[in-house]
């Protein structure tokens, strides 16, 4: 039997829940759940290019089934959990209310030991560095990609020279297993799946230190402030609140969504390009709950990602990783509904543009360059 083992230690509080919603719960099937993501990005990458994305797509489903399992099909790679509850955190105490939106509760602080077995190498080398992938770029719970769950392994700062390290050796390992370099000159078009391939995956480490990752004057709270003025960066305006005029400011999008919601599909909406379905609430009109989807998919992950780490010196910093990937199928549009009554259709999808511009904007260092 080969075995791999990990200890985490959490960053920002994780959120997990098991049968009983009500308490915080630390859950190998959510670990399951992530690395089945990373291992398809990361092998995505690999074959990108190097083969036709429609047998990438049914190459990397064989072995995701055989690595982690399926239906009929036992997992290769056994995963064991362990959760060394330092305490939980209540969500408010964050100071990231826009970034946790839906979530409540508490979220758990602790050092987490993370055990990879299988009986037959090659698996468990896969498994562990789409592990090391996963733990570097990414978190376990719900929010991750807006910062929740932010995890490292125990004692290690994050440099750019420790993520270009996970990275390489990823790509080396699952290259040798398929019999391909990675095709940087690759021309493929937007994968439909996002994939860790040098032309559709950015990361910026921030160039801001802090000396907490969460709560007030943290790194958490800091991306909060710029990802919120970035979105609502529309004109400000005022309503009354228990007798007293509040400003604020509205999405930059908001007037395009305002006349989708009287029933014109001729608007552009580049601001949901950060994730369906976008939930909008017209106060002025009394308008709760108006939902942009695609007329078929009604939810596209976001392709930017939040996380917060600690460097070497000790001090937390913002990390964005960005993943471009086809958003929706060519032919697809948006819609605009309040529950089951469809508003507007025929909208066009958004391009990147927006996303692009906030990336770009983000002061940090370019990690792959």
């Amino acid at each position: 039997m080969y075995r791999a083992e990990f200890e985490l230690e959490t960053i920002t509080p994780l959120f997990m829940r098991g049968a009983d919603q009500s308490k915080a719960e630390f859950r190998p099937a959510s670990v399951k759940g992530v690395m089945r993501w990373w291992f398809r990005a990361l092998t995505h990458a690999v074959l990108l290019g190097n083969v036709g994305e429609k047998d990438a797509l049914s190459i990397v489903k064989g072995l995701e089934s055989k690595l982690f399992g399926s239906t009929g099909q036992r997992s290769r790679v056994l995963i064991r959990t362990s959760f060394k509850k330092k305490g939980e955190v209540d969500v408010r105490e964050l100071g990231a209310r826009y970034l946790s939106f839906g979530l409540s509760g508490g979220g758990l602080v602790g050092t987490a030991r993370i055990e990879l077995l299988s009986h037959k190498r090659e698996y468990l080398e896969m498994a562990k560095v789409v592990a090391e992938v996963a733990f570097a770029f990414g978190g376990l719970g719900a929010r991750t990609t807006r910062g929740m769950g932010s995890v490292q392994p125990l004692g290690e700062g994050v440099t750019p020279l420790y993520l270009k390290n996970v990275y390489q050796s990823a790509v080396e390992v699952v290259g040798d297993y398929f019999g391909y370099n990675l095709n940087r000159a690759s021309k493929a078009e937007l994968p439909e799946f996002p994939a860790l391939h040098p032309r559709f995956f950015r990361v910026k480490l921030g160039s801001e230190k802090y000396t907490v990752p969460y709560g007030s004057g943290s790194a958490l709270s800091a991306i909060e402030r710029e990802f919120h003025r970035f979105r609502h960066s529309g004109p400000e305006h005022e309503r009354m609140i228990k007798g007293r005029w509040i400003s604020y400011r509205i999405t930059a999008q908001y007037d395009a969504v305002k006349k989708a919601y009287n029933g014109d599909s001729n608007v552009e909406l580049p601001y949901s390009a950060f994730g369906l379905p976008h939930q909008y609430n017209f106060f002025s009109s009394n308008v709760r709950g108006l939902m942009i989807e695609g007329e078929v998919h009604g939810r596209r992950a976001s392709p930017v990602r939040f996380k917060v780490v600690r460097d070497s010196n000790g001090k937390y910093r913002v990390m964005i990783i960005y993943l471009k990937y086809r958003f929706l199928p060519a032919d697809e549009r948006l819609k605009v509904r309040i529950r089951r009554n469809t508003l507007a259709k025929g909208i066009p999808q958004p391009d990147y543009s927006a996303v692009e511009r906030f990336v770009g904007n983000f002061s940090g260092l370019e990690v792959f360059q």
